[in-house]
């Protein structure tokens, strides 16, 4: 029996591995690797969960506690951020989780509602899992490929992504950011993206250069496939549909990059650039 239970955790074990590789493979320092989980579980996932579990009930699986969790905190994330950096104390939002734990712990009838450790009602069919994983790997391979041909600066890097990284650099300092590239002009622009990359460089010490070129893709990754898995239990009651959803919204490689050099990228959800890439017409 130990040993069966111990099997339940291998795909997951197997996909945070996955990551741990995938940004060893592409020069990501592991210091900067463990710190980056470090640092979402305690600023994203942990209050996350409380917040979410405070909300509703529970779900049915972990999978989808963890993810709805996940996305939770990124919302209250981008909250935190916006009062500490606009009072000028960007500095100190690692702390911004305290708050939270506290009155979670404080307070006897939330705290038995969110800190349960009760088995879940349902768990993943095994099938499922890993056919999960299969779908995860199968993202991997052109991430790793792409990771691989453009480098980190001083290194050939996409064009929009300097953007991105003035952006994220701008918003470590204000929540009124200007366009990095044009003195004197606005951000208009839709740049949550770029405020969860500096608040995670905040909250970690983390060079921006990381955080933008290499550490939020494979965690977003994830959650994102853990998502479709919630977001299918939740309407037909199976998780596998999830599984299809994300064969369908995660990318295949392509032979060249839209510049025409020899790069793989990601077709559909990921061509070099965050999930809220706009271009102005």
């Amino acid at each position: 029996m130990p040993a069966r239970r111990l099997t339940r955790w291998l795909p997951g074990v197997v996909v945070a591995v996955a990551c741990v590789v995938v940004l060893k493979l592409t020069g990501t320092p592991l210091r900067a690797t463990a710190l980056y989980a470090v640092g979402s579980v305690w600023s994203v996932l942990l209050p996350g969960m409380l917040v979410s579990r405070a909300l509703r009930s529970r779900p049915r699986t972990l999978v989808a506690d963890l993810s709805l969790g996940f996305v939770t905190g990124l919302a209250l994330q981008l909250a935190a951020w916006f009062v500490f950096t606009g009072l000028g104390a960007g500095g100190f939002l690692v702390l911004w989780p305290i708050p939270v734990v506290v009155l979670c712990v404080a307070v006897g009838p939330l705290r038995r509602r969110v800190w349960s450790l009760a088995p879940y009602e349902r768990r993943l069919h095994p099938a499922t899992a890993w056919a999960s994983v299969a779908a995860f790997a199968a993202a991997m391979v052109p991430l790793v490929n792409t990771f691989g041909a453009t480098g980190l600066p001083p290194s050939r890097w996409y064009p929009d992504m300097y953007w991105h990284l003035g952006n994220t650099h701008e918003l470590m300092r204000t929540v009124a950011p200007l366009a990095p590239q044009v003195a004197g002009e606005s951000l208009t622009y839709h740049w949550f993206a770029n405020a969860h990359f500096a608040a995670m460089s905040l909250t970690t010490g983390i060079d921006p250069i990381l955080v933008v070129g290499r550490l939020w893709m494979p965690v977003i990754a994830v959650v994102t496939l853990g998502m479709l898995l919630a977001a299918a239990d939740t309407l037909v009651g199976r998780s596998w549909p999830g599984v299809v959803a994300a064969a369908l919204t995660f990318p295949a490689p392509r032979s060249r990059w839209r510049s025409g050099s020899a790069c793989p990228g990601w077709s559909r959800w990921h061509s070099s650039a965050p999930p809220t890439s706009t271009r102005r017409r």
